[in-house]
């Protein structure tokens, strides 16, 4: 059975609150341009970034810190520390078409992350139900 998409933004926001996200919805409930809804969560040397649209589309970024070098100066008589930190970045894009899927796949964003970005390392994802076309 193919899934056709409903925006439906409260439940995608108790989805996302239900994972640690912190949720916007300032522009959920635009009625002329469809609406958003923006999410962010902070763990240790990881930020997740997700947007997803009334049309589905769904993007996170995932920033994760590589390396931290500290050290100690000082300037005209004030003592500085100076902390200098590497991050990369992960932009992770599809399209959703049941809010069923948003749960698996913020589930996984930290694996995708960290995976080298060639299709072909990722193993196929589970089906949600025996009814989902593929």
């Amino acid at each position: 059975m193919t899934e056709t998409w409903q925006w439906d933004a409260d439940r995608l926001r108790d989805d996302l609150e239900a994972a640690g996200y912190d949720v916007s919805m300032a522009d959920a409930h635009l009625t002329t341009a469809g609406g958003s809804l923006r999410a962010r969560r902070d763990r240790g040397a990881r930020d997740h970034l997700i947007a997803i649209d009334a049309g589905g589309r769904f993007n996170a970024v995932v920033t994760v810190m590589t390396e931290e070098q500290s050290g100690v100066t000082s300037v005209a008589r004030v003592d500085l520390r100076i902390i200098a930190e590497s991050r990369r970045a992960v932009s992770i894009s599809g399209t959703l078409t049941s809010c069923d899927q948003l749960t698996p796949i913020i589930e996984a964003l930290d694996h995708l992350a960290d995976a080298p970005p060639a299709s072909a390392s990722f193993p196929r994802p589970p089906r949600l139900s025996p009814d989902t076309d593929e």
